[in-house]
């Protein structure tokens, strides 16, 4: 016999789904008022950009960031500059690593 599960059982767990889902968080900087370089081919330049912690949360215009800016969210201008991601490249040639180790 299947034991039957209390409907509200379901509702708890769709609430716990829904909550998690919400984004509440809010940028630690908005950098604004530039011409900032995604590499998106789609939306290749845009005016705004937040970062949360060490990561870049959004990109749009500065409307669009509104939603992620609080009373902590520190704002800067950067009065026209043009911003771009930074690249890192690191790699190793085989054979001279492995003749490195050999040595």
């Amino acid at each position: 016999m299947k034991a039957k599960l209390n409907p509200f059982f379901y509702l708890f767990n769709i609430f716990l789904l829904l909550s998690a889902c919400q984004q509440d968080k809010k940028a630690d900087t908005v950098w604004y008022g530039g011409q900032i370089y995604t590499a998106d081919t789609l939306n290749q330049l845009v005016e705004a950009l937040a970062i949360s912690g060490d990561r870049i949360s959004a990109v749009g215009s500065l409307a669009q960031m509104k939603s992620w800016t609080g009373p902590q969210t520190k704002m800067f201008d950067l009065k026209g500059a043009f911003v771009m991601p930074g690249l890192i490249e690191g790699h190793g040639h085989f054979l001279g690593l492995g003749r490195a180790s050999v040595n």
